[in-house]
């Protein structure tokens, strides 16, 4: 850190020295001129003005006359002896006349020479002074017993209390590993949870458990429920169904927000922004919507809302998926085929219907595979049941504390993860928006630890946008803001991160986040002085100017220490009685006193339980369930042979062939007979299959190309109109409709 030059020398220039210093050039002259007065007039005492004593006392002193004046005895009360009457008001009047002249121009002087120049031209932002903090934020004991009041996050702990901001803001912690986070945020924010009088429930993601191994007792004995989703040890966790959102939407009738609900989860599970060819992501997540929202309507059809589980979606695909005839078709094709057009699940198949048969079983494939985790006996037990309800978190007589454990070695289910976090902030909102007051009656603190370690959490940047009326707040912690950037995306992570008034800096590894928050942080203004002179003469000149630095430059904030931190808190608008105010950022200081305390220097003795997670007497609710019972039998008849196809059997060869403009009855060596340089579009193409084209145009072009596409007769216009370059990204996902066997 840099020395502060300090501006002593400014007192010189402050009115409070300047006004005595003046005054006192009036008092010290009105003094001398009263004594002088006093003695003039005591030499013409009972003389003429010209004639008498002065005169006689001037001749005596020159010629030792024996006749001289004597002299007046000087007395200390002729100072204080004032002769404003007759003439000498005049000469009172003319010295004040030219003192002021002369002491204003002192004044002047020293004012110019020794007043503060830093004016703040170059900046104007400092750090929150510790009379500010008293004034802006309420403190507790660091005592770990119950409190008056809300919980709110730490800010800096100063002689034996922790000073917290208790508004309702989201909050940005950039820390990198072993910085401490942990230690002297989550810790101390978790215990200023518990001893809150008024309750807040708490959504806590524990990637290690470590939380929930040291705070589980301590919550329970604070009077909150606690609940945990343990992907680590899943016969130790509550049930989730990722479906259950969506059972509910279409078992009520609701089919527009169960297509939604479904098209969410599917995007979570397959959506790879780094993908070359997304073709492949787009066809798993249709195939997905329609396989779960086919499974809805066949469990609301038999009254049997359990079976609507990702195993047994997952077993749907597989049972009909398989075996192909030599069309390439399967069961799970003749199933959709079987559905009226306007299902759900139908529509969201025809994706799947316009590919061919390499590409199906690809589709197939891709997606069974993101879904095989589902269909691990201890996962499928986990998600086969909801037996946790988010409102629960809200409306409770208890307040909850829910932790989220996952495997921080294993990432293939981190996708659940961020499926259950969303749906709680999705279920919690809803409840809010319907609510009297459009808000939940508890609060709930949302702390993401580790939030770059797993997928984006689906609708974070709207919900921590408008999630703080509602009572949802949101406390974001990650190593790096690239890391963080790499998984919302580059919009979305500067949206979040803009709806955290809360912005606290730790530590990191990254040069690039110390740079952006030394700019956040703003410029100040500083006294720069110089020195001039040869290195060895004692007779050199000194100035001092100012001049602009960063509050903290970069390679300052890499070197803050252990229990330092800085926060930017933009949404500190006013104290605690009310008055409007400035919001400097903060900073705990280790100088200074105020840095934050870490858990063994305060907390060891409430947050200390190693124990391992089957001693926390946490019981599994799902692991009594029967996976067979929840798989859906389902029977395809086959299709009798067409009489037709009959005719094209070998038994039947003798009999002539009859013309049908049937397609199923020409053999594809015909099709290669007839094939010829003018042939009609719907002589190859299904009508399905060129609405499917058509659409596609219509989505990449405008509306004149559009419109030009459909007055084309011929399969070759459509090719030649196609492969055009500007429409070869349209070409790219249609042309294996237009190959001779996609027909």
């Amino acid at each position: 850190m840099y020395k502060q030059y300090k501006q002593w020398k400014k007192v010189f220039a402050s009115p409070y020295f300047l006004i005595p210093y003046g005054i006192s050039f009036f008092v010290i002259a009105t003094l001398l001129l009263n004594a002088a007065l006093c003695i003039f007039i005591g030499l013409f005492a009972n003389q003429g003005a010209l004639s008498g004593g002065f005169q006689s006392f001037i001749k005596g002193f020159f010629t030792d006359s024996s006749s001289q004046a004597a002299l007046p005895t000087f007395e200390v009360e002729w100072f204080f002896t004032f002769h404003f009457f007759g003439i000498y008001k005049l000469v009172y009047l003319l010295l004040y006349v030219i003192l002021a002249f002369i002491v204003g121009k002192k004044i002047y002087t020293k004012r110019i020479a020794f007043r503060d120049i830093l004016l703040g031209i170059k900046g104007t932002t400092r750090w929150t002074t510790m009379e500010e903090v008293e004034r802006q934020s309420p403190k507790i004991p660091t005592n770990h017993e119950p409190y008056e009041g809300i919980a709110g996050i730490p800010l800096l702990h100063y002689k034996g209390f922790v000073y917290m901001d208790i508004n309702k803001t989201n909050t940005l912690v950039v820390a990198s590993t072993q910085s401490g986070k942990t230690e002297m945020f989550t810790y101390p924010f978790i215990d200023n949870i518990m001893r809150a009088s008024v309750k807040d429930s708490a959504i806590i993601l524990d990637i290690k458990g470590n939380i929930l191994k040291n705070t589980k007792e301590e919550f329970e004995k604070f009077g909150f429920d606690v609940h945990v989703l343990n992907l680590l040890d899943p016969h130790l966790s509550i049930g989730f169904n990722p479906l259950e959102l969506v059972k509910q939407a279409y078992f009520r009738g609701d089919i527009g927000k169960a297509q939604s609900l479904v098209q969410t989860l599917s995007f979570s599970f397959y959506n790879n922004p780094d993908a070359k060819d997304p073709m492949w992501q787009k066809t798993s997540i249709a195939l997905l919507n329609a396989l779960v929202l086919a499974v809805c309507e066949i469990c609301y059809q038999n009254k049997t809302p359990e079976k609507v589980t990702l195993f047994t979606v997952g077993m749907f695909l597989m049972d009909l998926a398989t075996n192909p005839d030599e069309d390439g078709l399967t069961d799970l094709d003749r199933y959709f085929s079987s559905l009226p057009p306007i299902s759900p699940a139908r529509r969201q198949f025809m994706t799947i219907e316009f590919s061919k048969g390499v590409t199906r079983s690809g589709i197939y494939t891709g997606t069974i595979s993101e879904l095989s985790k589902y269909m691990n006996d201890e996962i499928a037990k986990l998600t086969a049941q909801n037996d946790f309800d988010f409102t629960q978190i809200t409306e409770g007589v208890k307040p909850v504390a829910l932790f989220v454990i996952i495997k921080d070695w294993d990432d293939s289910l981190n996708d659940l993860v961020s499926t259950f976090l969303s749906q709680s902030s999705a279920v919690l909102s809803e409840l809010a928006v319907r609510s009297k007051k459009s808000s939940l009656s508890r609060r709930v603190q949302n702390i993401y630890e580790e939030l770059g370690n797993i997928p984006a959490i689906k609708g974070l940047e709207r919900y921590a946008a408008v999630g703080l009326e509602r009572g949802l707040i949101y406390h974001l912690i990650f190593q790096n803001r690239a890391k963080f950037n790499q998984v919302y995306g580059e919009t979305n992570a500067t949206d979040i991160m803009g709806s955290c008034g809360n912005q606290i800096y730790i530590m990191s590894d990254d040069y690039d986040d110390a740079e952006h928050f030394s700019k956040k942080l703003g410029e100040t203004g500083v006294i720069a002085p110089n020195r001039h002179g040869d290195p060895m003469s004692e007779d050199k000149s000194y100035g001092e100017q100012e001049e602009e630095r960063q509050l903290m430059k970069a390679s300052e904030l890499r070197l803050l220490r252990m229990g330092e931190w800085v926060v930017i808190r933009t949404k500190m608008r006013k104290d605690l009685k009310g008055k409007r105010i400035r919001p400097y950022p903060l900073r705990a200081n280790l100088d200074e006193g105020t840095a934050m305390l870490h858990r063994h220097e305060y907390l060891m003795d409430y947050f200390n339980h190693p124990c391992t997670f089957d001693e926390l007497g946490i019981e599994g609710t799902t692991q009594e369930i029967d996976l067979e019972s929840l798989i859906i039998p389902i029977v395809i008849e086959q299709a009798e042979p067409e009489p037709a196809d009959i005719a094209l059997d070998a038994s039947n060869l003798e009999q002539p062939l009859h013309a049908s403009t049937e397609r199923s009855v020409i053999d594809m060596t015909q099709v290669e007979e007839v094939f010829h340089e003018e042939t009609p579009i719907l002589d190859f193409l299904t009508e399905d299959q060129y609405r499917f084209i058509t659409s596609m145009v219509l989505e990449h072009t405008d509306t004149t190309t559009a419109n030009y596409f459909q007055t084309l007769e011929t399969l070759e216009e459509v090719k030649v109109f196609l492969q055009a370059p500007e429409r070869l990204e349209v070409y790219e996902q249609v042309d294996y409709l237009l190959l001779k066997e996609g027909a």
